[in-house]
């Protein structure tokens, strides 16, 4: 399992993969960060320890709620 430094950002660089597949990395960084976590993240929380940008993670979140609709937690 993914062990979370909370002082430096998971870097997607390292990942294998070419642009097309820059979303689903993106989304796979969430994914493990949230399962390393085991609670629910503020986008704060996820901005710091995935280091990618508020607009990216709305929009990969946004996708998230879309696919699963009534799974986000307040």
């Amino acid at each position: 399992m993914l062990e979370i430094d909370n002082n430096e950002p998971l870097d997607i660089s390292k990942k294998d993969g070419a642009n097309e597949n820059s979303s689903m990395l993106k989304g796979i960084v969430i994914l493990e960060a949230l399962a390393a976590l085991q609670q629910p993240a503020t986008l704060a929380q996820l901005m710091q320890i995935t280091g990618m940008p508020k607009a990216s993670l709305h929009r990969t979140l946004a996708i998230f709620e879309e696919v699963h609709p009534g799974s986000r937690t307040h």
